[in-house]
C-alpha cells in the first residue's frame, strides 16, 4: 500500500571541510542521538532528479527564486525493495517536502514511460507529478548519491546531516538496476552540513556553529550535479 508523508522545517545549509566535521561529529555525539539509520556508520542515499524541457528547477535555484521546487525519487543502503517519490519545495530558509512510497516495480514503470498508475495513488505529490510529466515534459535529469550521518534531538524536531563523497551520474538512469558510473562532484575534503528545524534552531545549537565560524551558504546538491549537464 502506498503511504504519504508530508514534512515542513526551517533548513540551514553550509559547506565545511573535513577538519571541521570531525570536530562537529565528536560534540554532536556526546549531546545528540544518531539517527537510527546509521548507529554504526553512515548510509548512502541515491536519488534520480526530474526536471522539464526548460530546466525550470535549475533555473530557479541558479536565478535564487524564493519559492521553488523538484521532484527525484530516492533509495537508501542500495535497497531496492522501497523508494521514495519526493516533492522539495523552497520559500526562502523554509521547506516542505512531501513523499510517496513507491515499489521498485512502480519506479521502473515511470522510466519507461507508463505513468497512468500515479492517477490511481489518491497522492498529491503523485497526481502532482503525473501533471508535470504530462504537460511541462518532466525528464529524469541526474543522479546523485552520496554518504549521510545524520544526528536527532526531540527540540524542535531537529536533524544535522552530514553529507561526504557527493558524487553524480550524468547520462545512465538504469536507476532501479544500480547500472550508472558516478563521478566525483566536490574534492574530498568537501563536507556538505545541513541543519533542519521548526520554530527556532536550539540555542546550544547556535553556538557551536558560531564557535567554529560556520557561514551559511546555498547549496544544492542537484544545481551542483547540473552544472556538467545542462544542455540535457
Amino acid at each position: 500500500m502506498m503511504r504519504e508523508q508530508h514534512i515542513d522545517r526551517h533548513e540551514l545549509k553550509y559547506m565545511i571541510n573535513y577538519f571541521d566535521y570531525v570536530i562537529f561529529k565528536n560534540k554532536f555525539d556526546k549531546i545528540l542521538k544518531r539517527d537510527q539509520s546509521c548507529q554504526e556508520a553512515a548510509y548512502t542515499i541515491t536519488s534520480l532528479y526530474f526536471d522539464d524541457i526548460q530546466n525550470s528547477a535549475l533555473k530557479q535555484k541558479v536565478d535564487g527564486d524564493a519559492f521553488r521546487y523538484k521532484y527525484r525519487i530516492r533509495y537508501y543502503n542500495h535497497d531496492t525493495s522501497c523508494f521514495k517519490l519526493e516533492k522539495k519545495s523552497k520559500y526562502e530558509q523554509m521547506t516542505s517536502k512531501t513523499s510517496l512510497d513507491l515499489s521498485k516495480e512502480d519506479v521502473d514503470h515511470i522510466l519507461e514511460g507508463q505513468i497512468e498508475f500515479l492517477k490511481d495513488t489518491e497522492s498529491e505529490v503523485g497526481t502532482a507529478f503525473y501533471n508535470e510529466i504530462i504537460k511541462n515534459r518532466l525528464l529524469p535529469k541526474v543522479i546523485v548519491e552520496y554518504e549521510r550521518l545524520a544526528f536527532i534531538h526531540p527540540i524542535g524536531d531537529l536533524r544535522i546531516t552530514f553529507d561526504t563523497a557527493i558524487k553524480a551520474s550524468f547520462h545512465q538512469f538504469d536507476f532501479t538496476n544500480q547500472k550508472y558510473i558516478l563521478t566525483p562532484l566536490l574534492e574530498p575534503n568537501d563536507v556538505v552540513l545541513e541543519i533542519k528545524f521548526n520554530h527556532e534552531l536550539p540555542q546550544f545549537i547556535k553556538g557551536i556553529l558560531e564557535s567554529n565560524h560556520s557561514i551559511q551558504e546555498s547549496i544544492s546538491k542537484y544545481a551542483l550535479s547540473r552544472q556538467y549537464n545542462y544542455y540535457l
